[in-house]
């Protein structure tokens, strides 16, 4: 479908002209559109039912909101056209305006294939295209025929048209496959770093930061039964059949509703974290293919994530306080141009993009130093404490006082009734737990590679601990601050911002320990400070 539509260099040179999405996409287009309505449809309806019916009306707005969706999905699919030239990458995109993206081909830095579950039905992958002078993905193409794959990737990668594709090897993702007459490619030999069993995917859902969403899914969940009359039925239930117990024990009923929801939400929650890990990383192996890293898995989406170990800028274990435990961490990856976000752990910087979930013991340090040579020697080297532990407690005393002060003022100016005279206290308590984590953070803040002029190593963190490595000549600028009780003890905060977006710290250190860090910075960053190579080998440049 380009008769209609314009080559991307006008004179019917390119690789591959600007097309539409194929029709095919459309159902996925569909489900895109309706999943930026489904949360506040799925509220609306929920709010709205009762006894297990739905209103004419509610139906009416369903069925006009469906129609929307439909529309939608066409608009998209009208307005979306990707194109290669001879040396670029063109994607036009827009429905009232539209928004030409031209990328040159040398400075495209890895192309990242994803083939999520209805995308592979369909015969279809997504390619996630970025620059090392991006801060994430710089241009996407939705829908490329799975046999077009290799062919689009080496395009623009200038990698050999014939090269197989890796996917995921997975039972239930082959029959999918077959189902829908698209078999996966052969994986390309490499050099295996690291293949995560499923034991240990369990446990990072387990351990990690999955159990909070789960939670909010449950309580919309239940929110549901009580739209529903269910949840009505088993508290007039559970009152009638323990109510004379609960009474010789001065238990009252609320209590225990309360307590066996508690214990509900982690005996559904915790099962549920773990085979939500499972199916994502499923199959997850890590790959070095000449100076690419291949991060590969997934079950019913899957993903093949490359990384050009010439991009890499640091590596960071962050680790919650059960992974911590069992002698494990999450592995993330610092690198130009692949800057994202990591929901769930502020603690881990803006750029990092994770690796595995949960690496442990000894392969910490193996992994580490596949992925930035000389980092090993620095995960299981010496870590001296340098943080000033009597500010973290002064701050602390200072933080429960204010939280006493307000507890004080609220039973004295507007007292609680007597029943919920406990929630009075919840200030000193979020306070106390604050107290409790940051004077944690500040005793095992840590600095390494000391005698090692050309390494930045830093480890904070009270309950998730994180520990960064990096190389100096990466550090793009050095900041320091500090406040009152700070200046007062002689102490600052240093940062260090990396090229890929995130941030190594030193927390509450001396100034002289500041000063020498900054030097270190400072002589790297004079010596080699030019950016890291385009794919012509030209300095790619930085946004």
């Amino acid at each position: 479908m380009t008769g209609a539509v314009p080559d991307v260099n006008g004179a019917g040179r390119d690789a591959i002209p600007l097309r539409r999405l194929p029709a095919s996409w459309l159902a996925i287009g569909a489900f895109q559109v309706a999943k930026e309505f489904a949360f506040p449809i799925v509220v609306a309806l929920v709010t709205r039912v009762r006894d297990g019916r739905v209103s004419g009306a509610d139906a009416a707005v369903a069925a006009g909101v469906a129609a929307l969706v439909a529309v939608g999905a066409v608009l998209r699919w009208r307005h979306v056209r990707w194109g290669i030239g001879d040396d670029r990458l063109v994607v036009v995109r827009g429905t009232f305006g539209s928004t030409r993206r031209e990328l040159p081909l040398a400075r495209i830095a890895g192309v990242s294939i994803e083939e999520p579950l209805l995308w592979r039905l369909a015969g279809l992958a997504r390619l996630r295209v970025r620059t090392a002078a991006g801060a994430g993905d710089d241009a996407v193409l939705d829908a490329v025929p799975r046999a077009e794959v290799a062919t689009v990737r080496a395009l623009l990668t200038g990698a050999r048209a014939d090269a197989p594709v890796a996917t995921v090897a997975a039972p239930v993702g082959d029959a999918l496959d077959r189902a829908a007459g698209t078999a996966p490619a052969a994986a390309p030999e490499g050099t295996l770093l690291h293949r995560a069993s499923t034991g240990d995917l369990a446990l990072a859902g387990l351990t990690g930061g999955a159990l909070a969403g789960i939670a909010a899914i449950l309580a919309v969940a239940q929110r549901a039964l009580d739209g529903l009359g269910l949840e009505d039925r088993l508290v007039d239930w559970l009152s009638q059949a323990m109510e004379p117990r609960l009474a010789a024990l001065g238990i009252e009923s609320a209590l225990l509703l309360v307590g066996l929801g508690l214990v509900g939400v982690f005996v559904v929650a915790l099962p549920l974290a773990a085979v939500l890990s499972v199916v994502r990383h499923a199959g997850l192996t890590v790959t070095r293919e000449g100076a690419t890293l291949a991060r590969r898995a997934g079950l019913l989406d899957r993903s093949d994530r490359r990384i050009a170990l010439a991009t890499v800028q640091g590596v960071r274990l962050v680790a919650p306080p059960l992974q911590r435990a069992l002698a494990g961490a999450a592995l993330r990856v610092g690198t130009t141009g692949l800057a994202e976000g990591v929901p769930g752990q502020p603690d881990a910087g803006t750029g990092a993009v994770e690796l595995v979930p949960l690496v442990r013991g000894a392969a910490r340090a193996r992994l580490a130093e596949a992925v930035l040579p000389g980092s090993a020697a620095h995960v299981e080297g010496a870590w001296s404490r340098v943080a000033s532990v009597r500010v973290a407690l002064l701050r602390a005393l200072l933080a429960l006082a204010c939280a006493g002060a307000a507890t004080a003022a609220t039973a004295a100016w507007a007292p609680l009734p007597a029943r919920v005279a406990w929630a009075a206290w919840l200030p000193v308590a979020v306070a106390a737990w604050w107290a409790v984590a940051h004077v944690a953070g500040r005793a095992n803040a840590a600095s390494g590679a000391a005698g090692d002029a050309a390494w930045l190593a830093a480890r904070w963190g009270g309950w998730t601990r994180v520990t960064a490595l990096a190389r100096a000549s990466s550090a793009e600028v050095a900041h320091r601050r500090a406040g009152p009780l700070q200046r007062r003890a002689g102490v600052c905060t240093l940062e260090v911002a990396l090229g890929d977006g995130t941030s190594v710290v030193w927390p509450d250190v001396p100034v002289a320990l500041a000063d020498a860090l900054e030097r270190r910075v400072r002589a790297a960053t004079t010596r080699t400070g030019a950016p890291p190579p385009g794919r012509d080998g030209s300095p790619a440049a930085r946004g």
